[in-house]
């Protein structure tokens, strides 16, 4: 019994454990983390997945990661967003969501890929009205409906 109580203590002890030291968030950059946070958790499936997770196991704000830029040149700061975490991994890959910025909100573009790590820069080059970007060292075009890689 005793074994079975410090089994159980142990565990709930480092399920409650933080790891590494809090690190300070603009107030726009935890919007943005929101925003992805509310984009992905988007079922009740997803929800309790996440809430049945360890805490220490569950995705931190670190693993939102977040590249803006003005995608369409309106002057307004899009982003392109991942969640790096094992939660979202399908077969060692990523999802990608590019948002576009309208009036009052962002637009999501539709069917983007997949992707091994979240190393983003968007190119010089235009194509459609949007701003080429560089993803994981392979070159993505916007063909009007959303981007796809050039081969």
């Amino acid at each position: 019994m005793r074994t079975l109580f410090a089994s159980i203590a142990a565990l709930l002890l480092l399920s409650c454990a933080t790891a590494g030291t809090a690190r300070q968030y603009s107030e726009h950059e935890v919007y943005l983390r929101d925003y992805i946070w509310r984009l992905v958790v988007d079922t009740r499936k997803d929800h309790d997945r996440i809430l049945l997770t360890p805490q220490n196991l569950r995705p931190e704000p670190e693993d939102f990661k977040i590249f803006e830029a003005d995608l369409n040149g309106d002057g307004r700061q899009d982003f392109i967003a991942s969640t790096y975490h094992y939660l979202f991994s399908d077969n060692k890959t990523y999802p990608l969501y590019v948002m576009i910025k309208d009036d009052y909100s962002y637009t999501m573009l539709p069917d983007t890929p997949r992707i091994p790590y979240f190393d983003v820069k968007a190119l010089p080059q235009i194509t459609n009205d949007y701003h080429d970007i560089l993803i994981a060292g392979k070159v993505y075009k916007f063909d009007g409906t959303t981007y796809k890689e050039v081969n």
